[in-house]
């Protein structure tokens, strides 16, 4: 996602911990404390409070039947009013898979672009390898293009008309067409970049055209 900001991880001890290819087999099961934090604004300077954040990963173990076995974790946290986030875990060298997301449903889906996961694993595991247990992680989130111009279609359309459903799910057209067919107003609305066009009859939606995405016609 473009605009994102690095993400910078912070030594706080000297102590310095192998992975677990090179653990002794007996520590192998030992825990150790990260702790994951960061805060959350927007391209326009703003802080995002109370935006839901889910750390997910992968655990692997022994059975009961002496077989070997991975479980999916997930742990929730929410930013606060500062816009900051904590997540503390007491980790084992052999969980992996570490992907940080933003839960989509808190953002303001109109004036927002959802932002992509984060994957962790490698920035964990070489941290912990050099001795490094706490990673900053920050959010820039971006606005949506012309979200203004978005927010003013949906209210002259109306939230729950196919096009004011259409603007809150997909944006501006990229292009838009109207003509007139037997004394009925035709649209057609073209989104290139996802690869589909929409037809409206006086605003009701008529059909839908699919063909691979290209970019808009300049």
């Amino acid at each position: 996602m473009r605009g994102l900001a690095k993400v910078v991880v912070h030594c706080v001890a000297a102590l310095a911990i192998s992975l677990v290819s090179t653990l002794p087999l007996a520590a192998q099961d030992e825990l150790i404390s990260i702790e994951i934090m960061g805060g959350i604004t927007t391209d326009e300077s703003e802080i995002l409070a109370n935006i839901e954040l889910e750390l997910r990963f992968t655990s692997f173990f022994v059975g009961e039947d002496g077989a070997a076995q991975q479980a999916d974790e997930r742990v929730a946290v929410t930013s606060d009013l500062e816009g900051r986030y904590s997540i503390k875990l007491n980790i084992s060298p052999k969980w992996s898979n570490f992907e940080l997301r933003i839960n989509p449903a808190r953002l303001d889906e109109i004036r927002y672009l959802a932002p992509r996961e984060r994957l962790l694993t490698e920035l964990i595991m070489s941290g912990i390898e050099s001795g490094s247990f706490v990673f900053e992680v920050n959010w820039l989130i971006e606005s949506r293009p012309g979200w203004r111009e978005l927010l003013n279609r949906i209210n002259q359309h109306g939230e729950r008309s196919a096009k004011g459903r259409l603007l809150r799910d997909f944006g501006l057209p990229e292009k838009e067409q109207e003509f007139r067919i037997d004394d009925k107003v035709v649209q057609i609305w073209f989104y290139y970049t996802q690869g589909f066009a929409v037809r409206f009859e006086d605003e009701q939606q008529d059909k839908t055209f699919r063909f691979r995405p290209r970019r808009p016609p300049k």
